[in-house]
């Protein structure tokens, strides 16, 4: 498989795909199907009792992985930790509020995203991670980075997402690729459907337009009559630091 570089990747996508994980896959949005059927799978906001009693407690949930992943060539087994929390946000400033009595008008609360992925290859190892912030109140995205740290170097990108606007900037140790840029690129008519559907997986494609142009993406899902969660922990951690 080819190595892909950070920079190769498309801002605009990465915030589809921003957009469709916090709209469709996060797992009180599932928790919310599973209590009360289809109807009731709307993306909970911050005013929902239910979504403030778990998610505004003062703790977070870690959720626990093995994984494989495909890297020169060959399967690299790792371990993946997805950390969810709530926490105040500035608007202006786009980093977690202190103390947010002291500017209320500029904080809002957000919920976050740590994707941390740990593999080795060979002799050196991989360590990345991804986080995404969406607003608790309609889980409209943020803000969105990266980070990789692995033998050769650093690189670390970052996407600032404003009502029609998406900023980006990119710090890499590869010559000719950091960057620093807007992009003004509005999604629209986003529609999915299921393409593809077995006991084992299910394929779904996401339409949408974009300056424009009729573009997609294919997400594989797992079916949930499946699981691919393996608990790294003895029980499903709940950290108060």
């Amino acid at each position: 498989m080819r190595k892909i570089r950070s920079g190769a990747i498309d801002a605009a996508t990465a915030l589809v795909f921003a957009l469709v994980f916090a709209i469709l896959f996060h797992p009180a949005r599932v928790r919310a199907a599973k209590r009360t059927g289809p109807a009731a799978a709307k993306a909970p906001v911050a005013s929902d009792p239910a979504f403030g009693t778990y998610w505004h407690d003062g703790k977070a949930e870690l959720d626990g992985y093995r994984y494989t992943v495909t890297r020169y060539g060959r399967e690299r087994r790792g371990h993946a930790v997805a950390v969810y929390v709530t926490e105040p946000f500035s608007r202006s400033m786009r980093v977690k509020v202190d103390d947010p009595s002291r500017s209320p008008k500029d904080t809002f609360d957000v919920l976050k995203l740590n994707l941390i992925r740990d593999f080795q290859t060979g002799i050196y190892d991989y360590n990345t991670m991804t986080s995404l912030f969406v607003r608790s109140e309609d889980f409209e995205p943020v803000k969105v980075s990266f980070v990789s740290t692995e033998w050769c170097g650093n690189v670390y990108e970052e996407l600032l997402v404003n009502p029609g606007l998406v900023s980006q900037k990119l710090s890499s140790y590869f010559e000719g690729e950091s960057v620093a840029r807007s992009l003004r690129a509005a999604v629209t008519d986003v529609r999915s459907e299921v393409v593809a559907k077995n006991t084992t997986l299910e394929l779904e494609r996401i339409r949408f337009r974009q300056e424009g142009d009729e573009r997609s993406l294919v997400v594989k899902r797992v079916p949930p009559s499946d699981a691919l969660e393996v608990q790294l922990l003895p029980l499903l951690a709940r950290k108060t630091d």
